[in-house]
């Protein structure tokens, strides 16, 4: 079984009810490669990007259009990063590196891992945050490094690796000038 079969195992079943944690448990416990009981708190995935998709109605055209939403928030937020932070030039390079980063789920049949739902927030993340850096009114800086950090909240309540944008954004405080 897949991890996109495992995943998507486990979204049917918690839109069927089952609570997340005994969905998981079950579903890792059905799987060929596995067949047991998760045996470290690792192999957990948070449960937050399971009870979005199962709230999703019209299932699969939903996901589909979500990813394209999601595709489309990075590419914007990468090249909008790319010409604020380097040059007008890398927006473009960075826009086709981004829709082929966002492309690849769709044509493997990936769309249900965590990767490509948490990445673009982590984008957007770093984006607002570094808009937050060049300006120069108070509140104006507050209300980007704000949202800044609520995305980069919510891209790692969706993959937990995604915390390493949140450690790289506190060290940069410390070498930010004011």
């Amino acid at each position: 079984m897949t991890d996109n079969l495992f995943y998507q195992r486990v979204m049917w079943m918690v839109a069927g009810g089952e609570p997340y944690y005994e969905a998981f448990r079950q579903a890792y416990n059905e799987n060929p490669r596995w067949h047991r009981d998760p045996d470290m708190v690792v192999s957990y995935r948070f449960p937050t990007l399971f009870w979005i998709w199962a709230a999703l109605p019209a299932k699969p055209l939903s996901i589909v259009l979500g990813m394209t939403l999601m595709g489309t928030l990075a590419i914007v937020a990468g090249a909008w990063l790319a010409a604020q932070r380097a040059h007008l030039a890398f927006a473009v390079p960075v826009a086709a590196v981004l829709a082929g980063y966002m492309l690849a789920p769709t044509i493997s049949n990936g769309m249900l891992s965590m990767e490509p739902w948490a990445v673009p927030l982590g984008i957007v993340a770093v984006a607002l945050t570094t808009r937050s850096l060049g300006n120069p009114r108070p509140i104006s800086w507050r209300k980007w490094l704000t949202a800044g950090v609520v995305f980069a909240i919510a891209a790692t309540l969706i993959r937990e690796t995604m915390g390493y944008v949140i450690l790289a954004g506190l060290v940069a405080s410390l070498f930010a000038e004011p």
